[in-house]
């Protein structure tokens, strides 16, 4: 073998290694992060959005507002919004008919304030433990959410874990006099376990994760899932 053929076969080994991810629609970037790192990617994130949607769909339901509870139902509630408004929609499946103007949806959002544990205070076990939440309580506050009697609620987290976020802002929601028929509540990610207990279940989710994995927004090594 010359030394051009064993470079072109080097580069056909290596081109073929860093392709094979692609079967899964990935790369080895993110195969890393997943597993090593147990980030979700952005990827799976978007697929997990649009399950989400498909599944409003199959039910028809159409909200007329979309709340984002905490910082990643925030994110999320931004990217529900913007699949909901961007799709084309056409009046029956003839060609030329008149398109239908996208829903007007607003987005309005539950702002959550974290409060960590004291690190010094952890077992040295779970003090750099990832997978340790060092979450000690979360706050909720909606002072500047403006919502009218009709309204559709759609109300979104990232991760659903015990389910008491949602639970926290339905209540929210009633308190300002909407039906509970009025809401709904979702996540992207339903992460459940057998250790952990379930204080509300979301209506709709968009996929299941492991109760080990966050989101790609997550790079801290401190831990604010809340499980």
């Amino acid at each position: 073998m010359t030394t051009t053929e064993a470079v072109l076969a080097v580069l056909t080994v290596v081109g073929f290694a860093g392709s094979v991810p692609q079967l899964w629609g990935s790369n080895w970037s993110d195969i890393w992060l997943y597993y090593r790192r147990g980030i979700i990617p952005w990827e799976k994130v978007h697929k997990g959005v649009c399950r989400l949607i498909a599944k409003m769909r199959a039910a028809n339901y159409n909200p007329s507002v979309v709340i984002g509870v905490g910082r990643g139902g925030i994110i999320c509630a931004g990217l529900v919004c913007s699949e909901l408004t961007t799709e084309t929609l056409v009046e029956g499946r003839r060609s030329g008919e008149a398109k239908v103007k996208s829903p007007k949806i607003r987005l309005e959002t539950i702002n959550s304030t974290v409060h960590l544990k004291d690190r010094t205070a952890l077992p040295s076990s779970q003090a750099g433990d990832r997978l340790v939440s060092h979450v000690d309580s979360i706050e909720l506050s909606a002072d500047d959410l403006t919502l009218d009697k009709d309204d559709r609620i759609l109300l979104v987290v990232a991760q659903n874990f015990t389910g008491n976020s949602l639970q926290r802002a339905a209540d929210i929601v009633m308190a300002r006099g909407i039906p509970r028929d009025n809401i709904v509540t979702a996540c992207v990610f339903w992460q459940r376990d057998e250790n952990v207990t379930q204080v509300h279940e979301p209506d709709l989710y968009g996929a299941t994760a492991s109760i080990r994995k966050t989101m790609p927004w997550k790079y801290s090594e401190v831990n604010t899932d809340r499980f």
